[in-house]
């Protein structure tokens, strides 16, 4: 009888020691595991191969440390922000903090850090790319990226950019990012005829102003939010008609889609808000007999045997 309760417990047993002995394995093996990454990381910490040394001389830069993509950006800049690592092993310095450091620096867009073992480190730089030159009141002269970052520039002549105004020392990054985007989608679409445009003014982003050269002259032209190439190319065909009529004309409003106004002339100060009264500013088929070589509108619409009529 005992015997058979013996072997009927056995079954039992069993698989209980085989647990606690794979138990003791783990732990024994985990153990060492740990014993063994305290000593390798004592050995990176310590060793003196693995020392991320600094510059030879103060304003040199580190031998160990490889910066790459830099062409704007200050290098001393990207170079500071290892100045707390610097002699200190490679394996200690923190690669993501030191990224997030480096992408506040002026025209840094990205930026990648890599250890080089045995004791180097890898900055790869993105940079911005610049849209346009700017320059907010009291402000020196900068450039713009497609994002609204304002960049600080040494050298304008190596840029040939566009001049976007109406941006504000006020305005945030996200203003300044309207503002811009609305400038790329008139360039866009105005394709080659951009050259004529020597200046984009986005202070009202809903109602565009350009400044462009045509006949050897400078004119300001108010082109609103759309259809940017058609009024363009409508004032391109009747300037040389409209300057006939109104040669003193340096300012175009071009919203309305069958008229160019005349919104004001070198000679004189009137704009469109001090002629409103007067009855033939929209020179209407009723008044085409009279005096119109002051009119301020000129109807695209009209036939040429109209226009001569009105004269």
């Amino acid at each position: 009888m005992a015997r058979r309760q013996l072997s009927q417990s056995e079954p039992t047993t069993r698989p209980m020691r085989r647990w606690i002995a794979g138990l003791v394995v783990f732990t024994v093996f985990a153990g060492v595991s740990l014993y063994a990454l305290h000593l390798t990381e004592g050995f990176l910490m310590r060793d003196p191969r693995f020392v991320f040394a600094g510059p030879p001389e103060p304003g040199e830069e580190s031998r160990n440390l490889q910066i790459e993509g830099v062409t704007h950006a200050s290098r001393a800049s990207v170079a500071s922000a290892f100045g707390p690592d610097f002699g200190k092993s490679v394996y200690l310095v923190p690669l993501a903090e030191r990224r997030r450091n480096l992408l506040v620096v002026n025209w840094v867009l990205d930026a990648a850090v890599l250890r080089v073992w045995p004791n180097e480190v890898l900055v790869r730089i993105t940079e911005r790319s610049p849209v346009a030159f700017v320059q907010p009141p009291q402000s020196e002269t900068s450039l713009i990226d497609a994002e609204g970052v304002l960049l600080p520039i040494d050298n304008p002549a190596e840029f040939r950019l566009p001049v976007l105004t109406g941006i504000r020392t006020v305005h945030g990054e996200s203003e300044r990012r309207l503002r811009v985007r609305k400038m790329q989608k008139l360039l866009d679409e105005v394709g080659p005829r951009s050259e004529m445009i020597s200046e984009i003014n986005a202070a009202d982003p809903e109602n565009l102003k350009l400044t462009v050269t045509v006949g050897g002259r400078a004119l300001v032209l108010l082109i609103g939010n759309r259809r940017f190439r058609q009024r363009l190319d409508n004032f391109q065909k009747h300037y040389n008609e409209i300057r006939v009529r109104a040669p003193d004309a340096t300012v175009f409003d071009l919203r309305l889609e069958d008229r160019i106004t005349v919104v004001q002339t070198s000679g004189n100060a009137k704009t469109a808000d001090t002629l409103e009264n007067r009855d033939w500013l929209a020179c209407p088929k009723r008044f085409s007999r009279v005096d119109t070589r002051a009119c301020t509108d000129f109807h695209l619409l009209r036939s040429t045997q109209e226009a001569e009529l009105g004269d």
